[in-house]
């Protein structure tokens, strides 16, 4: 069986008694299949540009994160085009949580982020989990949440002209 056959990161046979994190599995595999047949995980491959823009003063920054799965948070959110939206939304950073700019210090700022380029397989992570403080563990969410048959990611591009439309 499958199982049986599949090894680890260290060659040793996979305990399937033992839970592993669906990311972290599918990143082992995919790098597996990257072992076997070069360039195949570029079907899987966008790129999301974070920019970063002062507020209390004039400075900008762009970083480009290449990713293989695409992260939505599903807390507060009851359907993909919600944490779409989420997505979109600005990370503010003031008071005791400024942006540390280099060359400059700290400054209050936003980082918004936008998908450069969307892969031509796209896999959608949701993030199911929050921390609760009080606990001190992590928690599931279990509210409903909602996919649709298209999903279109043109809103979330850095260039507004591109179209983006997944079928699923």
């Amino acid at each position: 069986s499958f199982v049986k056959v599949w090894k680890d990161w260290d060659g040793q046979p996979v305990n399937p008694r033992l839970q592993q994190d669906a990311v972290e599995f599918l990143n082992m595999l995919l790098d597996r299949i990257e072992e076997k047949v070069p360039n195949s995980s570029d079907f899987f491959k966008g790129e999301i540009v974070h920019s970063v823009v002062g507020i209390s003063q004039e400075y900008t920054n762009q970083t480009v994160e290449t990713f293989v799965t695409f992260p939505l948070e599903v807390k507060d959110n009851s359907c993909v085009n919600d944490s779409l939206v989420n997505f979109l939304a600005p990370d503010r950073f003031d008071g005791q949580n400024q942006y540390n700019a280099e060359g400059i210090g700290k400054i209050d700022a936003e980082i918004y982020s936008r998908v450069r380029k969307a892969p031509q397989i796209l896999i959608i992570q949701l993030k199911r989990f929050e921390y609760n403080l009080q606990t001190n563990a992590r928690e599931k969410l279990n509210n409903r949440y909602t996919f649709y048959q298209e999903l279109d990611l043109s809103h979330v591009m850095e260039n507004p002209g591109d179209f983006v439309n997944y079928v699923l």
